[in-house]
């Protein structure tokens, strides 16, 4: 994990040892993602993706699992909290099934099925969800694309076609939610996808992008085997440059601020 110094974030707190052995005993499976909750309400602070067919939800005062919450998705790549934390979405690529689950209780509120879903962010307003799809076929486009999910409908409401063989990767949305900015890991190219229009409006060639967030209207965007991260201005839509990251960094698969 690479730790990118902020004036303004605090650094956080030392931990000895291997952080997942530390919460799960080291018995646990292959974790992708998280997502956190505010304080200590709907259920602890923390939850995180087990790659293969659970939940984990973790008391952030303690750094202590109190629950696992099994799901009908496989290869849980990421998961995302709604606004106001009620639910939590869970896309199992190797299964075909996107699947939201209740924070009070680890209950399934819907699931529903789609090819491949493999990373997840929700706009700013409960409203959609936007997963991204790295299945090999489509009614209407040849490759990878973007689903647009009511998540009041529980319906696919659009997909956005993304490059050819582009393979979707990370996603990380503007804080008004107007654009989308997807990580095409195959594809080495960053998409910038207006939320409205629901099409692309703007390409950054990065190789092999895989991991991306949005800070102070600036993108990250981490360059899987180069160890650098890529700089774009959100406002005006061009690269500020770039920077290294430690050495023997490279093949780093996410980024957060």
């Amino acid at each position: 994990m690479l730790w990118i110094d902020d004036p303004i974030i605090p650094a956080p707190p030392a931990h000895n040892g291997d952080f997942t052995a530390k919460l799960f005993g080291g018995n646990s499976g292959l974790f992708q993602d998280f997502a956190t909750t505010p304080g200590q309400q709907w259920n602890g602070g923390v939850w995180v993706g087990d790659h293969y067919d659970k939940v984990w939800a973790i008391d952030a005062a303690n750094l202590a699992p109190f629950g696992s919450y099994p799901v009908p998705s496989r290869a849980v790549s990421t998961v995302a909290l709604t606004p106001n934390c009620s639910q939590l979405c869970v896309p199992g690529r190797d299964n075909n099934r996107l699947t939201m689950l209740w924070t009070a209780t680890g209950g399934q509120a819907w699931s529903i099925g789609m090819a491949m879903p493999q990373f997840v962010v929700i706009d700013h307003n409960g409203q959609y969800a936007y997963i991204s799809n790295v299945a090999y076929s489509h009614p209407t486009h040849s490759n990878h694309y973007i689903s647009v999910v009511d998540l009041a409908t529980h319906g696919v409401v659009a997909t956005i076609p993304t490059g050819t063989q582009s393979y979707p990767d990370s996603l990380a949305l503007t804080e008004d939610s107007g654009l989308l900015f997807v990580a095409e890991a195959w594809g080495n190219e960053v998409s910038v996808i207006d939320t409205v229009q629901r099409a692309v409006i703007k390409t950054f060639p990065v190789a092999d992008p895989h991991g991306i967030c949005i800070h102070r209207n600036v993108a990250y965007v981490n360059a899987y085997f180069e160890a650098k991260v890529v700089m774009i201005d959100v406002p005006s839509l061009t690269v500020l440059g770039e920077f290294s990251v430690a050495p023997g960094s490279s093949a780093t698969t996410g980024i957060v601020i």
